[in-house]
């Protein structure tokens, strides 16, 4: 029987079961699906050979989850700076203090000079106009990333980006009815986190992943 492993939601690899019924995976810990230091693989037996009266008695069991944490990564510290954004200074300043408050519900030390640095990055088009009941009204797309960036080398550790869509009277109303809207997606946010702790604590050790 096929038992698909998977880290997060990207699959790891498939594995057939041997005679005696087992399924083994030697997995060594990437930072798809990392939290922290914690993280999960699943591991999911795929059902499709069987009956639809054993599928169905089967269904509940078909997931297993393996729960593991990775030692030796201390706390992680970045600074957060924003990049050159043709937005105002208050609304910059808006958004920085948004990365701030995320990244410490993350369990990340914000700290001026660190090694690692989080970079945000805004990208705002006019999108057309809509007709409302209030009149016609102006579409903003919005794109806002962060990339965990290595001070040293300046290579880029990890991403998280959001699209976020503004609508107001004009364009600059548009621009910060998006603004006000955007939130990092805490998944997407604690994944990229995960994946930096992992490089930027790989690269201070020279250690390689733990399996």
């Amino acid at each position: 029987m096929p038992i698909t492993f998977k880290a997060g939601d990207e699959i790891v690899e498939t594995v057939i079961t041997g005679e005696d019924g087992m399924a083994k995976l030697e997995y060594v810990v990437q930072a798809v699906g990392i939290k922290g230091n914690k993280g999960k693989v699943t591991a999911t037996i795929d059902l499709s050979r069987l009956s639809a009266s054993l599928r169905s008695e089967l269904r509940n069991i078909t997931t297993l989850p393996f729960d593991f944490t990775v030692e030796g990564i201390g706390s992680f510290a970045c600074d957060v700076e924003m990049a050159d954004n043709d937005i105002t200074d208050g609304q910059n300043a808006m958004l920085a203090k948004m990365m701030v408050q995320a990244l410490e519900k993350n369990g990340v030390t914000v700290k001026r000079n660190a090694p690692i640095v989080a970079r945000g990055s805004f990208t705002a088009r006019e999108a057309g106009t809509v007709q409302s009941l209030n009149g016609q009204m102006v579409l903003q797309d919005i794109t806002f990333e962060v990339f965990f960036i290595n001070r040293n080398t300046q290579s880029v550790l990890s991403s998280v980006s959001v699209n976020v869509k503004g609508l107001g009277r004009d364009s600059e109303d548009a621009l910060q009815k998006g603004l006000n809207s955007l939130r990092l997606p805490p998944a997407k946010l604690s994944e990229a986190i995960g994946k930096a702790r992992l490089a930027a604590a790989s690269s201070n050790s020279g250690d390689v992943p733990q399996r």
